[in-house]
């Protein structure tokens, strides 16, 4: 076969007709199989537990330690806030409750200038220029894949 001949099968516009009755045959199959065929359901997929429980308990556990240490930053000598609210009647815990919110409403600028201190002792500027990046470049490869779509 040369080019000839295979441009001359090509260029010939035949249609593509079916048998007859095949069509049908072919519907009639399928409602065949609908009918007789039970109904299957797919089981429901569930949550991966398995690979999200170690990650939530991380947080967790960085939410607690976290907590320790803006609590003895607030309070070096020990103390913690349950201990230096008195419990000596209810007006007079309510009035010591509200003057220590005061005190560490006073005290919040300093906590976060020495956050930011330890933060920068820490490198974690590094940490989230880093976590920016890989952000940024998952973030360009899901688009790119999905303009391909």
């Amino acid at each position: 076969m040369n080019d000839a001949e295979l441009d001359r099968i090509l260029a010939a516009e035949e249609e593509i007709v079916p048998s007859a009755g095949f069509a049908s045959s072919v519907m009639a199959a399928v409602q065949r199989e609908a009918i007789n065929a039970p109904i299957l359901v797919p089981t429901p997929i569930t949550f991966p537990w398995a690979i999200a429980l170690p990650g939530l308990l991380a947080c967790l556990l960085l939410v607690g330690v976290t907590i320790m240490q803006i609590n003895q930053s607030v309070h070096p000598s020990g103390s913690s806030i349950a201990q230096s609210v008195p419990l000596s009647g209810v007006a007079n815990g309510a009035t010591n409750l509200a003057n220590l919110a005061v005190d560490q409403a006073m005290k919040l600028p300093s906590l976060v200038m020495q956050t930011e201190q330890q933060a920068a002792n820490m490198g974690l500027g590094w940490l989230l220029a880093a976590l920016m990046f890989s952000y940024i470049a998952v973030e360009l490869v899901t688009l790119n894949v999905e303009n391909r779509r």
